[in-house]
Protein backbone atom coordinates (compact mmCIF):
# COMPACT_ATOMS: atom_id res chain seq x y z
CA UNK A 1 0.00 0.00 0.00
CA UNK A 2 1.27 3.45 -0.90
CA UNK A 3 1.21 5.80 2.08
CA UNK A 4 2.65 9.12 0.95
CA UNK A 5 1.68 11.65 -1.69
CA UNK A 6 5.18 11.71 -3.14
CA UNK A 7 4.94 8.04 -4.15
CA UNK A 8 1.46 8.53 -5.56
CA UNK A 9 2.66 11.51 -7.59
CA UNK A 10 5.59 9.53 -9.01
CA UNK A 11 3.33 6.65 -10.05
CA UNK A 12 0.82 9.02 -11.66
CA UNK A 13 3.66 10.84 -13.43
CA UNK A 14 5.07 7.57 -14.79
CA UNK A 15 1.65 6.47 -16.04
CA UNK A 16 1.04 9.86 -17.62
CA UNK A 17 4.49 9.88 -19.21
CA UNK A 18 3.81 6.54 -20.85
CA UNK A 19 0.64 8.08 -22.29
CA UNK A 20 2.50 11.17 -23.53
CA UNK A 21 1.10 13.50 -20.85
CA UNK A 22 4.25 14.00 -18.80
CA UNK A 23 4.20 17.81 -18.79
CA UNK A 24 0.80 18.09 -17.10
CA UNK A 25 1.45 15.28 -14.64
CA UNK A 26 4.80 16.73 -13.62
CA UNK A 27 3.18 19.95 -12.42
CA UNK A 28 0.18 18.62 -10.48
CA UNK A 29 0.32 16.41 -7.40
CA UNK A 30 -2.50 13.99 -6.53
CA UNK A 31 -4.03 16.43 -4.03
CA UNK A 32 -2.99 19.69 -5.69
CA UNK A 33 -4.86 22.17 -7.81
CA UNK A 34 -3.51 25.06 -9.86
CA UNK A 35 -5.12 27.83 -11.88
CA UNK A 36 -3.40 27.61 -15.24
CA UNK A 37 -5.23 30.40 -17.07
CA UNK A 38 -5.34 33.35 -16.64
CA UNK A 39 -1.79 33.70 -15.40
CA UNK A 40 -1.09 35.64 -12.22
CA UNK A 41 -1.22 39.41 -12.87
CA UNK A 42 -2.41 38.91 -16.46
CA UNK A 43 -4.61 41.53 -18.09
CA UNK A 44 -7.69 40.09 -19.82
CA UNK A 45 -9.06 42.30 -22.62
CA UNK A 46 -12.78 41.70 -23.08
CA UNK A 47 -15.48 44.38 -23.34
CA UNK A 48 -18.23 41.94 -22.31
CA UNK A 49 -16.35 40.88 -19.18
CA UNK A 50 -15.86 37.27 -20.31
CA UNK A 51 -12.89 35.27 -19.06
CA UNK A 52 -12.04 31.59 -19.41
CA UNK A 53 -10.44 30.01 -16.35
CA UNK A 54 -8.49 26.78 -16.81
CA UNK A 55 -7.58 24.63 -13.82
CA UNK A 56 -5.11 21.76 -13.55
CA UNK A 57 -6.06 19.10 -10.99
CA UNK A 58 -6.25 15.37 -10.46
CA UNK A 59 -9.65 14.61 -8.95
CA UNK A 60 -10.53 11.52 -6.96
CA UNK A 61 -13.96 10.00 -7.73
CA UNK A 62 -16.69 12.11 -6.15
CA UNK A 63 -14.47 15.19 -5.80
CA UNK A 64 -15.40 18.49 -7.46
CA UNK A 65 -13.83 21.89 -8.09
CA UNK A 66 -15.24 25.12 -6.71
CA UNK A 67 -14.04 28.33 -8.35
CA UNK A 68 -14.01 31.55 -6.32
CA UNK A 69 -13.68 35.09 -7.62
CA UNK A 70 -12.99 37.75 -5.02
CA UNK A 71 -13.97 35.21 -2.34
CA UNK A 72 -17.41 34.43 -3.82
CA UNK A 73 -18.49 31.34 -5.74
CA UNK A 74 -18.03 32.09 -9.44
CA UNK A 75 -19.77 29.04 -10.94
CA UNK A 76 -21.49 25.82 -9.88
CA UNK A 77 -19.14 23.16 -8.48
CA UNK A 78 -17.93 20.93 -11.28
CA UNK A 79 -15.53 18.19 -12.33
CA UNK A 80 -14.73 20.20 -15.47
CA UNK A 81 -11.34 21.87 -15.61
CA UNK A 82 -12.57 24.86 -17.65
CA UNK A 83 -14.87 27.59 -16.35
CA UNK A 84 -16.31 30.33 -18.56
CA UNK A 85 -17.16 33.42 -16.55
CA UNK A 86 -19.32 36.21 -17.97
CA UNK A 87 -20.00 39.79 -16.96
CA UNK A 88 -16.88 40.32 -14.87
CA UNK A 89 -16.49 44.01 -14.06
CA UNK A 90 -13.36 45.90 -15.06
CA UNK A 91 -10.59 46.05 -12.50
CA UNK A 92 -8.53 43.73 -10.32
CA UNK A 93 -9.91 40.32 -9.33
CA UNK A 94 -8.63 37.34 -7.36
CA UNK A 95 -9.35 33.75 -8.40
CA UNK A 96 -8.94 30.67 -6.24
CA UNK A 97 -9.91 27.05 -6.93
CA UNK A 98 -10.85 24.53 -4.25
CA UNK A 99 -11.09 20.75 -4.41
CA UNK A 100 -14.11 19.52 -2.46
CA UNK A 101 -14.68 15.94 -1.34
CA UNK A 102 -18.01 14.14 -1.78
CA UNK A 103 -19.32 15.72 1.47
CA UNK A 104 -18.41 19.24 0.34
CA UNK A 105 -15.37 19.65 2.61
CA UNK A 106 -12.34 21.48 1.24
CA UNK A 107 -9.50 19.03 0.55
CA UNK A 108 -7.05 21.61 -0.82
CA UNK A 109 -6.97 25.02 -2.46
CA UNK A 110 -4.91 26.67 -5.17
CA UNK A 111 -2.69 29.65 -4.71
CA UNK A 112 -4.67 32.84 -5.41
CA UNK A 113 -4.31 34.28 -8.91
CA UNK A 114 -4.80 37.99 -9.50
CA UNK A 115 -5.94 39.16 -12.93
CA UNK A 116 -7.05 42.48 -14.35
CA UNK A 117 -10.17 42.81 -16.49
CA UNK A 118 -9.70 45.52 -19.09
CA UNK A 119 -12.71 46.98 -20.90
CA UNK A 120 -12.84 49.90 -23.27
CA UNK A 121 -14.44 52.99 -21.79
CA UNK A 122 -16.79 55.39 -23.56
CA UNK A 123 -15.43 58.13 -21.29
CA UNK A 124 -11.89 57.51 -22.52
CA UNK A 125 -12.12 56.45 -26.16
CA UNK A 126 -8.90 55.50 -27.85
CA UNK A 127 -7.15 58.57 -29.07
CA UNK A 128 -7.06 58.37 -32.83
CA UNK A 129 -5.23 61.18 -34.53
CA UNK A 130 -7.16 62.68 -37.42
CA UNK A 131 -5.74 61.99 -40.85
CA UNK A 132 -4.73 65.25 -42.59
CA UNK A 133 -7.01 65.97 -45.52
CA UNK A 134 -5.54 67.01 -48.88
CA UNK A 135 -6.69 70.48 -49.98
Amino acid sequence: MIRNRSSISKIIMLLAMSAGLWLIAATVDAADIEIYQPKNEETVHNNDGNVTVEVMALLDPGYTIRLLIDGDRAAPDSRDLTFRLRGIERGEHTLQALILDERGYVVTRSQPVVFFMWQASSQFPSRVRPTPQAR
